[in-house]
């Protein structure tokens, strides 16, 4: 028998006409509140949040109820003891304060708000509680990392993907949110590996005459080398373009915000007359700023 998470007697210190409500969350789990006489609620005892601090999955039990479990490293599934043995009224906070992804997994076909599993991101903060058949969260906090990868000094473009641009110097490439990759025959790539908000931003120049850019997402290899691209591809493959024609100096500067899912594929893209291979003329950043 449990109570408030103790598998021993708990001890509540009672002046005259308070009361102690004792409630049986399970058939094994009990929680302890007091009220004084005039009314006031008082903490309950073992009411107290204990810090457990873990690297590997431990499974999620009733001995767990109110306890902080703070993921300091390790990438894995963290299993949950079933809805109906914990109880309705069981709860944890779940931090992940490590630098890896670490999934939700609770038992059999269970859910977690209202899903098989959920991500937890590094940083991420969340309460966990049990319905007595499922299990729901509150994000208490969410944390979004440095993921971000930031290139400079045009190089040329991809011989395959003739509008696909690419680049000399990685000037930042951190986290695992997104996978960067460069090839001579299909230029720049940055693959997305966690669904989210993220900010993109382009810069690039015709040192003579006018300069077309723009970002795609997941085009198709006809998009990628047919004439006019970056321009002329399908809505549902652009995300943004801009155009600029001054005769003599043509430069350009994008920025877009894109909601992005996870195997998404972002290309920086030229009009093959955007030649700078100037270190600050040709750059592209794609960094991310909030989860989903």
């Amino acid at each position: 028998m449990l109570i408030d998470g103790v598998a021993s007697a708990a001890t509540v210190t009672c002046a005259a006409n308070d009361q102690v409500i004792v409630r049986a969350v399970s058939t094994t789990q009990f929680k302890l509140s007091r009220v004084k006489y005039d009314g006031t609620a008082q903490v309950a005892a073992g009411a107290s949040v204990v810090r457990s601090a873990r690297t590997t999955n431990t499974i999620l039990a009733a001995a767990d109820n109110g306890t902080l479990i703070d993921i300091t490293s390790g990438t894995f599934s963290q299993t949950f003891t079933d809805a109906t043995t914990l109880g309705s009224g069981w709860w944890c906070y779940y931090r992940n304060s490590g630098t890896d992804v670490v999934t939700l997994d609770p038992a059999a076909a269970e859910l977690i708000d209202g899903a098989t599993t959920l991500i937890m991101y590094p940083g991420d903060v969340r309460l966990v509680q049990c319905t007595g058949t499922a299990f729901t969260t509150v994000r208490i906090e969410a944390g979004i990392g440095n993921n971000c990868a930031m290139l400079e000094t045009g190089n040329g473009y991809g011989t395959t993907d003739l509008y696909t641009r690419r680049y000399v110097t990685i000037k930042q490439n951190t986290g695992t949110a997104i996978t960067y990759a460069d090839s001579a025959a299909n230029g720049t790539t940055f693959t997305i590996n966690e669904p989210g908000i993220y900010i993109l931003t382009q810069v690039d120049r015709n040192t003579t005459g006018p300069v077309a850019i723009g970002m795609t997402v997941n085009a198709s290899a006809g998009e990628l080398s047919g004439a006019g691209s970056p321009v002329n591809v399908s809505s549902a493959h652009s995300i943004g373009f801009v155009n600029n024609m001054d005769t003599a100096n043509g430069w350009a500067t994008l920025t877009a915000t894109y909601l992005a899912a996870a195997g998404d594929i972002i290309r920086p893209h030229g009009s093959n007359n955007a030649n700078s291979t100037s270190t600050r003329e040709a750059t592209f950043s794609i960094r991310k700023i909030a989860h989903v």
